[in-house]
């Protein structure tokens, strides 16, 4: 008795092709968004360095600010704003509060906004 060979099974063309443009897609993603995040991990490094000077509990807003944002313009940061920066005071101590959104062009007329918020208390 001889079998009937069997029919092969795999991914097709059209298959292969979906899963690259939704590889792609991620990629792409990344690819946009890295930098993004790896700007939030200097401002991030900033305001931590920034609160644990000596000094620091002694300045106003301004002052802060403006070391602050010498910080950032040497990481080559320069989408934040004054308003984006305040202090808030509560009964555990003064804190520095960071709460901004960034927008990037994704595809076309889609963009992506990613919003953050970092606080460091001062000591």
């Amino acid at each position: 008795m001889t079998r009937a060979p069997r029919r092969q099974a795999g991914r097709s063309l059209l298959s292969n092709l979906f899963w690259l443009l939704v590889m792609g897609f991620f990629l792409l993603l990344g690819i946009r968004l890295f930098p993004v995040f790896y700007d939030y991990l200097a401002i991030k490094a900033s305001m931590d360095e920034v609160a644990a000077r000596e000094d620091t509990p002694d300045k106003s807003r301004d002052q802060l600010w403006d070391t602050l944002y010498k910080h950032f313009y040497v990481n080559g940061i320069d989408y934040l704003e004054d308003k984006d920066f305040h202090l808030r005071r509560t009964p555990e101590g003064t804190q520095m509060v960071l709460d901004y959104d960034v927008r990037r062009p994704f595809i076309g007329n889609v963009d992506l906004v990613v919003h953050f918020r970092h606080t460091t208390p001062l000591r």
